[in-house]
């Protein structure tokens, strides 16, 4: 499972069966992020359509809030996996404490660039 807020990449479940187990029967481990989906998607004009993620609009990795429902949105699931995966490459190449002045995305290339101080 890759969690978008600190880019860990960890193994979730041994199979699909326990993946589903965890990820729609355990209302611990994700309690506050149904809630958050759902608020979100009951306030939202566009429907969730399949290959669509719910994201976040600026990524906690980045400062964003986990908890605010106007820090989501819907993206293209590829989309979304492409600039979380740069974001967390870049992100990891830099030294502790490095401030970013400037986030230079292309949407049409799906690309990402951070830019350091």
């Amino acid at each position: 499972m890759f969690w978008v807020d600190d880019g860990r990449i960890k193994a979730f479940a041994n199979d699909f069966l326990e993946f589903i187990e965890f990820t729609i029967f355990d209302f611990d481990i994700f309690a506050k992020m149904r809630k958050l989906s759902v608020e979100f998607l009951r306030s939202s004009p566009r429907a969730f359509t399949p290959f669509h993620h719910l994201s976040y609009r600026k990524p906690i990795l980045s400062g964003g809030a986990s908890a605010d429902v106007n820090n989501l949105e819907i993206i293209d699931s590829i989309a979304n996996l492409k600039f979380l995966g740069q974001l967390v490459t870049q992100t990891r190449a830099l030294p502790i404490g490095t401030r970013i002045v400037d986030v230079i995305i292309d949407k049409e290339a799906q690309s990402i660039r951070l830019v350091p101080e």
